[in-house]
C-alpha cells in the first residue's frame, strides 16, 4: 500500500487523531446535551453513558449537566474511572450491572449500530429496566 501524505498509510489516515476524537467528543457532547436539555428530568440525579470508552464524553455530560453520570462499556475490563474520577463498570446495554429505575437519563449515542441484530430487543429491555419510569433515553 502507497503511504498518503505525511508517511501514514491510506488505512491508517482513515483513524482519528487524539485531537479529532477530541472535537468529535465536544461536537457529539453538544447535540446531546440539546436532547438532555429538552427531554431529562433529574429526579434521581444521575446519568448513564452506555458504550462510553474511556469516559471522556461521560465526563463532559457530568460538568455540563451538574447531574452525576456513570459510564459502561464491554472494553473495560474492570471498575475503573474516567479522567474527572466518574464511575465506569464493564456491562454492555443488554447486561448492566444496575438495580432496577436507577437512572434519570440514558446516552446511547453510536452504539446501537455496534449491538448484535440478535441482541438488539434484550438491550432495549435492560435499558428500560435499569431507567426509572418516565426517564429518557437519548
Amino acid at each position: 500500500m502507497k503511504a498518503a501524505r505525511g508517511g501514514r498509510s491510506k488505512s491508517a489516515a482513515l483513524l482519528q487523531s487524539d485531537e479529532e476524537w477530541g472535537q468529535r467528543n465536544e461536537a457529539l457532547s453538544a447535540s446531546m446535551l440539546e436532547l438532555i436539555a429538552e427531554f431529562a428530568d433529574f429526579q434521581l440525579g444521575q446519568g448513564l453513558d452506555i458504550g462510553c470508552q474511556q469516559g471522556n464524553l461521560t465526563d463532559m455530560l457530568a460538568i455540563r449537566t451538574g447531574q452525576r453520570w456513570r459510564g459502561i462499556d464491554p472494553v473495560l475490563l474492570g471498575p475503573t474511572r474516567s479522567p474527572n474520577g466518574a464511575d465506569l463498570s464493564p456491562g454492555s446495554a443488554d447486561s448492566t450491572p444496575f438495580d432496577d429505575g436507577e437512572f434519570d437519563c440514558l446516552l446511547f449515542a453510536n452504539v446501537f449500530e455496534h449491538i448484535r441484530p440478535d441482541r438488539r430487543v434484550a438491550s432495549l429491555r435492560e435499558m428500560m429496566r435499569v431507567l426509572r419510569p418516565g426517564g429518557v433515553i437519548v
